[in-house]
């Protein structure tokens, strides 16, 4: 008998443990920070290199002013 109500209970502590807004609402603000830092890795690395002439003026103007 408590072989056929284990499926059941492992069901219902299932439902408990994912049901509750608060662990979704985690969870997707943990999703949605994730993919926000991959843009910014992936935006870096494809235009870090071609900006970097873009700012070397105001960077030589800063350097040599006293």
């Amino acid at each position: 008998m408590g072989d056929s109500q284990t499926p059941l209970f492992a069901f219902r502590v299932w439902g408990v443990i994912f049901s509750t807004e608060r662990g979704a609402t985690s969870a997707e603000y943990a999703i949605l920070v994730a993919m926000v830092a991959a843009v910014i890795i992936v935006s870096v690395a494809a235009f870090g290199n071609g900006t970097q002439s873009l700012f070397e003026p105001a960077s030589t103007f800063f350097h040599t002013q006293p």
